[in-house]
């Protein structure tokens, strides 16, 4: 269902020549930078980098938010939503609302108020929604309502996260998030995975929902519970195994015995603040360099137990984006300098033209948004 855009390390030569291709003409400036802070990591090349991703992105924009499929995609939309709330660009983030409301479901439907969809095009009935795309839109929401002063944003992303908690059921003693609401089926899917569960957020908004009251312990503990021996995360729960695995923890589990390092990160990440030693330990795993192809790019796939890589695709952009978000809230320079080339060639590539794979904007806002957590803008 979700679409994965993992960009390799390129020549950074050749992607730099290219990339400041899309920004002429570009109708939205880049708030003026502030003096980098003394704890400022990020290197020359990669502060570089960063802003010319950031201007072509604010070139793309100007053709639209769809992909080449006419859709508008909430993965593409809601974390660039945040990246303009965090940096409290005004400008940036008003141009992105009105798509990120209309992926927002609300009307006379109790049952779907406040869902987030995988994705919305004008005049086509709505598909699926999303657990994952109701947080970070929701978070997007909830932080621009703070920076802006927009009481209204506020009050959706609360709408967005009573959504959300609708998403989640209790099955043979096993809380979960559904990982999304089928239309036509007017059903829940059985399984869930990692990037459905923030736990930080939820705790933060909580108050303002309801309905949520308690999810976010909740979701603490069920990140807590999925850490393999590995210290990477088991990727999958789906309650209805416990029925014929009773008392085996089954209902957690990595298929093939795989676990998947960005989702162990998003689900690390999500829950930073309460359970600090997890994520510590995912950003821990990604140090050893056995877990680097011979270009120096981290694997995607581990055995659960061994840690030991599992074939040779690489680590996506969004993946890299995430771990140097973890290092840069932990202060740990020496991992988010060990992140730096990885991330320098990849917006470098996402910047040249064509970069992206007809989807640059999934990539953008994460690789932006770590960015602005080293302190490159």
């Amino acid at each position: 269902m979700k679409n994965r855009n993992p960009l390799r390390t390129t020549d950074l030569r050749l992607a730099g020549a290219l990339a400041l291709a899309l920004t002429a003409g570009a109708a939205l400036a880049a708030p003026k930078a502030a003096k980098a802070p003394a704890r400022a990591w990020a290197t020359p090349e990669y502060t570089a980098a960063a802003q010319q991703l950031d201007a072509a992105v604010r070139g793309m924009l100007q053709q639209g938010l769809a992909r080449r499929d006419g859709y508008a995609y909430g993965m593409d939309v809601a974390p660039m939503l945040l990246y303009a709330a965090e940096r409290k660009d005004r400008e940036l983030y008003e141009s992105l609302l009105p798509q990120a409301q209309k992926l927002v479901v609300t009307g006379d439907d109790a049952a779907t108020d406040g869902f987030v969809l995988w994705r919305q095009k004008d005049g086509v009935a709505p598909e699926i929604t999303g657990a994952e795309e109701a947080l970070w839109m929701g978070r997007a929401l909830w932080a621009g309502g703070r920076a802006f002063d927009r009481a209204g944003d506020r009050a959706l992303a609360a709408k967005i996260v009573a959504g959300y908690a609708r998403h989640a059921r209790e099955q043979l003693g096993v809380w979960s998030v559904s990982k999304y609401y089928a239309f036509s089926s007017k059903s829940y899917a059985a399984t869930s995975v990692l990037p459905a569960y923030q736990a930080d957020f939820i705790s933060d908004t909580e108050a303002a929902a309801p309905a949520a009251k308690g999810l976010g312990a909740r979701a603490y503990n069920l990140i807590q519970r999925a850490v393999s021996p590995s210290k990477l995360l088991l990727p999958v729960i789906q309650p209805g195994l416990g029925e014929h695995f009773a008392g085996m923890g089954a209902q957690r589990y990595a298929p093939d015995d795989v676990v998947v390092l960005e989702d162990s990160c998003l689900g690390a990440e999500g829950a930073q603040r309460g359970l600090p030693d997890v994520a510590k330990g995912v950003l821990a795993f990604t140090g050893d360099g056995s877990r680097l192809n011979a270009d120096g790019r981290l694997y995607a796939y581990y055995q659960r137990k061994s840690g030991k890589p599992v074939g040779d695709a690489v680590l996506g952009s969004s993946g890299y984006a995430c771990l140097a978000r973890i290092a840069a809230n932990f202060g740990d320079r020496n991992a988010a300098s060990a992140l730096q080339a990885a991330l320098t060639g990849d917006m470098l590539a996402l910047a040249a033209p064509g970069g992206g794979g007809g989807a640059p904007l999934y990539s953008a806002g994460p690789l932006l948004r770590a960015a602005y957590a080293l302190h490159a803008f």
